[in-house]
């Protein structure tokens, strides 16, 4: 089972979509059965948790975040962040 919630804040005006942010996590309700060679079975019934954001800065600038957090050993795993660019026809 994947448990996420997800939150959106849009300017009402325009339509933007200032804000999103999504937190995730999925669990497992039996033992793991099948594995790639090499690769030990799983132990713990859930996953990393799965942090995701972004935003509309501008009209034309969007950025993105991720996290991913191992709730087993505390540590992080994974993260990024990006910008995007889109040039709107008719601004300056």
């Amino acid at each position: 089972m994947t448990l996420a919630v997800t939150s959106r804040f849009t300017e009402a005006a325009t339509g933007l979509e200032r804000l999103q942010v999504t937190l995730g996590q999925r669990y497992y309700f039996s033992s793991q059965q099948v594995t790639l060679p090499g690769v030990a079975p799983r132990t713990s019934n859930s996953t990393d948790v799965l942090i995701a954001a972004s935003g509309q800065i501008t009209q034309s600038l969007r950025v993105a975040g991720g996290w991913q957090f191992d709730t087993q050993n505390g540590s992080v795993v994974r993260q990024n962040v990006g910008a995007s660019y889109v040039r709107v026809k008719g601004a300056c």
